[in-house]
């Protein structure tokens, strides 16, 4: 048998009260007949004023996930930094808890990682859909990729609005609130 591939999702919340049960139970039901998968789930609230974070707390009874509770809105990148620097497993990953991105495709994503450095989903992919999103939502979505900037990766894909898994020996630096999520260098 293959060694597990044991990995570390990392969530960042605010106001996903409604959303984290259903993205756990999601998550979990998906991977419980993956054998070669051992994942947890870090959830990083960000003091979210709907009670995200005690309903993060509520699920660490049935499924194998940690919780982080922030001081206040300390924003995206940061908590996904943190949540990674809490990890001690050797893969690493990131998700939304909107339910944007799928996690369907999260066994074959993460068993890419026995192949790959890094492996990527994007909402935006040609097979890719979102569900239930308001016309306002996927507008603000397509406006933010068209502004951000264009960081492109060796095949000029574009490491936003997605989610991915990688290897924890890729050094994290520390987080700061003054830099953005795509000026910190990841480093092997």
């Amino acid at each position: 048998m293959t060694d597990k591939l044991s990995v570390s999702l990392v969530t960042p919340t605010y106001n996903e009260c409604e959303n984290v049960s259903l993205l756990a139970e999601e998550i979990f039901g998906l991977l419980a007949s993956c054998d070669d998968i051992d994942l947890e789930l870090i959830i990083v609230d960000d003091n979210s004023p709907d009670g995200t974070g005690a309903a993060a707390e509520a699920l660490t009874d049935r499924y194998p996930v940690r919780v982080v509770h922030r001081a206040g809105k300390l924003g995206l990148g940061s908590a996904v930094m943190e949540g990674w620097k809490l990890s001690d497993r050797p893969y690493l990953g990131v998700i939304d808890a909107d339910l944007s991105h799928d996690p369907e495709i999260l066994p074959g994503l993460i068993r890419g990682l026995r192949q790959h450095d890094l492996t990527m989903g994007s909402r935006f992919g040609e097979t890719s859909q979102v569900e239930k999103w308001a016309l306002h939502r996927k507008l603000i979505s397509v406006v933010g990729v068209g502004l951000a900037p264009i960081r492109p990766t060796q095949e000029g894909r574009r490491l936003l609005s997605s989610w991915l898994a990688l290897p924890a020996g890729i050094r994290v630096p520390s987080a700061s609130p003054s830099r953005t999520p795509s000026s910190y260098p990841l480093t092997a």
